[in-house]
């Protein structure tokens, strides 16, 4: 899995056959990186604000069953 802010990430990811974690605060971007094949899409979080951050949510949607 690869995890990124950027659909020339989701474009790395996907060449190389494995799943995309992409993260923003942008509705838009967020809405452009599924349309273009991202497995999930979160909202970057403010570090300060939570203890779990982008790491935290990859961490809880790859231990949630498909």
């Amino acid at each position: 899995m690869l995890i990124g802010d950027e659909l020339t990430d989701l474009k790395s990811a996907r060449t190389a056959g494995t799943r995309f974690l992409g993260y923003t605060r942008s509705e838009g971007r967020a809405a452009e990186t599924r349309t273009r094949g991202s497995s999930w899409v979160a909202p970057r979080t403010n570090p300060s604000s939570t203890q779990q951050g982008c790491c935290g949510a990859a961490t809880h949607l790859l231990a949630s069953p498909s």
